[in-house]
């Protein structure tokens, strides 16, 4: 019983020391229009969570992402939670998370994001100059050693 007491409370532990913000490392870059699109890593478990965030008139929907990228290719998640928040009188942030797959983090180090989508708002992807995903990537990998 002990071991077993032992063991739940070390992965809790675990789990706690993962989530940490020291361990958390925040890539980030800010489009023409103030979005952002940042990928954060989490140094301990090395998994790559994407965070895509704008600014919007309104909270009219509240679900589904899609990312389109330069080669015509579409993933759309229909089901994904879009977080809105109240900023000013008339103005709303959305956010949302999702953890990258090993393939879907490839597709960004290897194809441009044109633009994506929060709940109905229609994000085009005008990085500030210099900037793109694709040369993020490398660095993130380099950090992430």
């Amino acid at each position: 019983m002990k071991s077993a007491l032992g063991m739940i409370f070390l992965l809790f532990v675990g789990m706690c020391y993962a989530q940490d913000p020291a361990n958390l490392a925040k890539y980030e870059l800010i489009l023409k229009d103030k979005s952002t699109i940042a990928i954060v890593v989490n140094k301990v478990t090395k998994a790559k969570e994407l965070v895509l965030q704008t600014n919007s008139q309104n909270c009219t929907l509240e679900k589904g992402m899609s990312l389109t990228f330069s080669d015509d290719m579409d993933f759309r998640f229909h089901d994904q939670i879009v977080k809105c928040e109240r900023v000013d009188k008339d103005e709303f942030t959305l956010s949302t998370s999702m953890i990258l797959s090993d393939a879907m983090y490839e597709k960004f180090a290897k194809t441009d994001l044109i633009s994506f989508t929060l709940g109905n708002k229609k994000i085009p992807i005008d990085f500030q100059e210099g900037e793109s995903l694709i040369k993020l990537i490398p660095f993130i990998n380099e950090e992430s050693k």
